[in-house]
């Protein structure tokens, strides 16, 4: 190694080190808590027959469903027990934890339209499900 390679790396070992202690006494503040959604959101969906769902504003939901034209055409779903905790993004047919029901995904077809629709609750009814939500976003797509 030259003399000039070796100086060099003397330099940067010394910097490393004087950030390593100089941290010593350095906090980690923890992130701010996602807020629940209050009002609406921009759905997007990736592409596939997998898609994920994402929304904007970074917000916890409590349930989201995929449907083809009306609500009682429904392809998958997850919900939560009352509570928003559900965060973006979510992969069709996986439920994120907390989910209570484990509805299994039908599978979708290549060129069909969909919907896909994210709700808060507005009232915990832990007892009762599909009551207390409010649709906050929905997007169309076609894998």
């Amino acid at each position: 190694m030259s003399k000039r390679m070796a100086a060099s790396a003397a330099i940067l070992a010394a910097v490393g080190a004087s950030f390593l202690t100089s941290c010593e006494t350095c906090t980690v503040e923890p992130a701010p808590p996602v807020p629940a959604c209050t009002g609406p959101v921009t759905v997007s969906v990736g592409p596939g027959t997998i898609p994920t769902f994402s929304w904007m504003p970074d917000c916890l939901i409590g349930k989201l469903i995929v449907i083809q034209g009306g609500p009682e055409d429904e392809y998958w779903a997850t919900e939560t027990r009352g509570f928003n905790i559900y965060r973006s993004p979510i992969v069709y047919g996986v439920h994120p934890p907390g989910a209570v029901e484990n509805q299994v995904a039908q599978p979708l077809t290549p060129g069909d339209t969909y919907t896909v629709q994210a709700f808060r609750w507005i009232s915990s009814h832990p007892d009762s499900l599909d009551t207390g939500f409010r649709l906050v976003g929905e997007a169309n797509f076609t894998p």
